[in-house]
């Protein structure tokens, strides 16, 4: 019996020691486990350059190794953020371009080296073309690609491109040519989408930020809409602004307001209208009409102000007298009230059977016209408005009219590019405010108008040509659209092609409610309608018209 208890104390010892090897090396296993990856919480701070983009940057370090080596961050490449950048942090860019990703809350740049208060301390604010209107803080980054506003490019974005998506506290960007490669940390989904509750987006100014977060869908949709100001008050012949007015714009928050001769009186009650219409928006409006000269001249011909001859009567007069034509236009208007004239035309007066473009251009030599438009440009801003260069991409070589029906430009892209786009590309690198796409159909391109064609908005003249401001709509009541496509069609084909504004749409309730619709449906993201707003809200800004 003695034998028999001392073999089973001996198995209970065995079996005791497997057991504390097993917790033991189980223990081991556990510390080492732990001990190699550290939490996704903590962060690891990187202090200094990061491939060009300076300040200090805090990046999470994820499961995928979670080591920091120099200039690589979880085994992405030094200058790319291609995921986990904590918040408030500038990310850098996948060509190594910094088109406007400054840190969250910091400054915008001038889209012409009109300074606008500065850029504190903390803000970012700097040109392509060389102009600073306030100096970079130490350690940050921020880019304009010609001197225009990006629009809100979200951080990381390639190219300046501006797609909206606007990381929050915690939420990361990490963009290559607008595709998003997710990794976002602290719970957010990969690539998410910006919505205005977090539009804390890199190169937009907080004040922009500020009034895009408390704008509701509809805000921002009628935000798009420019119109007549009979479209929004149901009167046929407005002359003034009071109750109906004020009703009006709170029921229809536009973007801006078209006038013409038959809203003209006389200087002091074009003054008033405009001064009492303005107070009754909640966010200010652009106040446009056509003031080009000559017989398009909706204040010289109405209410005497200074007079001005067509432009091509001033051809070869040189840039001097471009401009001094353009400031004077835009000074009287500036007095009036006005902050945008719908002009300069950069259309080329190439084809002599061309009525509707004939002495409106600049000159019927495209080189010429491109050396002239800069000036107007400059003119028009340093008068005291926005400007808008049309009819993108040339109307000149048409011998039709598109307010009477379909017109067809029979060149190739190419063609276009050494010919048509030369005072377009000139006026853009002088920091134009618009681009108005004119109703023209581009063969080569496409059968339908050139404003619901992605690949001459957004391929050609976005990406392409540098342009990152508003781009609106010629005026859609004119035969070549109104003839052959609905409300709904007009109002979601071209802002899915990269428009932001649309011009005298022909029903503006239809075209709210289509996109209203289409972003209840999926088929236009919310982020795609901020991102028009945005340039919207940073024209104003620029052009001093936010307060």
């Amino acid at each position: 019996m003695k034998k028999q208890n001392r073999r089973t104390q001996a198995w209970v010892w065995v079996a005791a020691t497997a057991l504390a090897g097993v917790l033991c090396l189980l223990a081991v296993w556990l510390v080492w486990r732990f001990a190699a990856q550290p939490e996704e919480s903590l962060g690891v701070a990187i202090e200094g350059d990061l491939d060009g983009i300076g300040g200090t940057l805090t990046a999470d370090a994820g499961a995928d190794g979670g080591k920091i080596d120099g200039d690589v961050v979880s085994g992405e490449a030094a200058g790319q953020a291609g995921g986990d950048v904590a918040s408030g942090e500038a990310s850098g860019e996948a060509d190594g371009l910094t088109d406007g990703d400054a840190a969250a809350g910091e400054a915008i740049g001038e889209t012409d080296g009109q300074p606008d208060g500065g850029a504190a301390a903390g803000e970012a604010n700097g040109e392509a073309d060389g102009l600073t209107d306030g100096d970079a803080a130490a350690g940050e980054a921020a880019g304009e690609n010609d001197g225009q506003p990006d629009g809100g490019a979200a951080a990381g974005e390639a190219n300046g491109q501006p797609n909206g998506d606007a990381p929050a506290a915690g939420e990361a960007a990490g963009e290559t040519n607008g595709q998003s490669t997710g990794d976002a940390s602290t719970g957010e989904g990969a690539g998410e989408q910006a919505v205005a509750s977090s539009s804390a987006s890199q190169g937009v100014s907080q004040t922009v930020q500020d009034i895009l977060a408390g704008m509701t869908l509809r805000d921002k949709v009628c935000q798009m809409m420019f119109v007549t100001p009979s479209a929004i008050t149901g009167v046929s012949k407005v002359t003034s602004a009071g109750e109906t007015t004020r009703a009006a714009l709170e029921k229809y928050p536009v973007g801006g307001l078209d006038y013409n001769k038959t809203n003209m009186v006389s200087q002091s009650q074009v003054a008033e209208m405009l001064s009492n219409v303005q107070s009754f928006s909640k966010i200010p409006l652009l106040l446009a009409c056509d003031e080009e000269g000559g017989r398009v001249a909706r204040l010289m011909n109405t209410i005497g102000t200074t007079w001005v001859d067509a432009m091509l009567d001033y051809k070869d007069d040189g840039p001097e007298t471009a401009y001094a034509n353009a400031y004077t236009m835009a000074h009287d208007m500036s007095t009036l009230g006005f902050n945008m004239d719908l002009a300069p035309v950069a259309d080329v007066w190439s084809n002599p059977k061309n009525t509707v473009i004939g002495d409106r251009a600049y000159s019927d030599d495209f080189e010429q016209a491109a050396s002239l438009l800069p000036s107007a440009v400059k003119g028009f801003q340093e008068g005291g408005v926005a400007c808008v260069i049309k009819h993108f991409p040339g109307h000149g070589d048409s011998s039709a009219d598109s307010h009477y029906g379909s017109v067809y430009i029979d060149k190739t892209l190419d063609q276009l590019r050494s010919q048509e786009l030369l005072p377009f590309q000139a006026a853009i690198d002088a920091g134009a405010d618009s681009v108005m796409m004119g109703h023209l159909i581009i063969r080569d391109v496409s059968e339908e108008p050139a404003v619901f064609s992605y690949e001459l908005v957004t391929t050609l003249l976005r990406e392409e040509m540098g342009f990152q401001g508003v781009v609106m709509t010629d005026a859609l009541a004119m035969k070549a659209i109104s003839d052959h496509y609905t409300n709904a069609q007009v109002a979601v084909d071209s802002v899915k092609a990269g428009v932001d504004m649309l011009l005298c749409p022909m029903d503006l309730d239809a075209s709210i409610d289509a996109l209203l619709s289409a972003v209840e449906s999926g088929e236009i993201e919310e982020s795609r309608i901020d991102e028009s707003v945005v340039r919207i809200l940073t024209l104003k800004e620029n052009r001093g018209i936010l307060p």
